[in-house]
C-alpha cells in the first residue's frame, strides 16, 4: 500500500500502481486489439517546467507530472489520462500540476482526469 492507500497489483508480469490503473490498462488492451488505438505508454515522465538556478545560483528542481497513461488514438491523436481516486483528485499539490499540464497541452492533447472508486 503507498502513500494514497492504494494497493500495487501486477497482471501478466506488468507492475501497477493501484488496481484502477490495471484495470484502464485492461481497457486500452482491449482497444488495441479492436483497432482503436496503435499503442500507450505508461508512467510517462512529462516536464511542466525547467529547472533553473534562482538570483543566488541555487539549483531549482524541475516541476514534473508523471502521467498514468500516454493513449495514440488512430487514426492520429494523442491523450493524457491519469486514473485517480476521488481522494487523490483533491490533494493540492496534485491539483496544482494537473492544472499546469492541462495548460501545457491545451492546444494539442486532450488530457482526462478518470476518477475511480475500487
Amino acid at each position: 500500500m503507498n502513500k494514497y492507500h492504494n494497493i500495487k497489483t501486477e497482471l501478466g508480469g506488468v507492475k501497477y500502481d493501484s488496481k484502477a490503473e490495471m484495470l484502464y490498462a485492461l481497457q486500452l488492451n482491449e482497444l488495441k486489439k479492436q483497432g482503436l488505438i496503435s499503442g500507450y505508454e505508461r508512467q510517462k515522465k512529462i516536464v511542466l517546467q525547467e529547472g533553473f538556478r534562482d538570483r543566488h545560483g541555487k539549483k531549482v528542481r524541475a516541476i514534473t507530472y508523471v502521467a498514468d497513461f500516454i493513449v495514440h488514438w488512430l487514426p492520429s491523436g494523442t491523450q493524457i489520462v491519469d486514473v485517480k481516486s476521488s481522494y487523490t483528485a483533491t490533494i493540492p499539490s496534485f491539483r496544482l500540476k494537473w492544472k499546469l499540464l492541462q495548460w501545457k497541452y491545451r492546444d494539442d492533447i486532450t488530457v482526462e482526469l478518470t476518477i475511480v472508486e475500487v
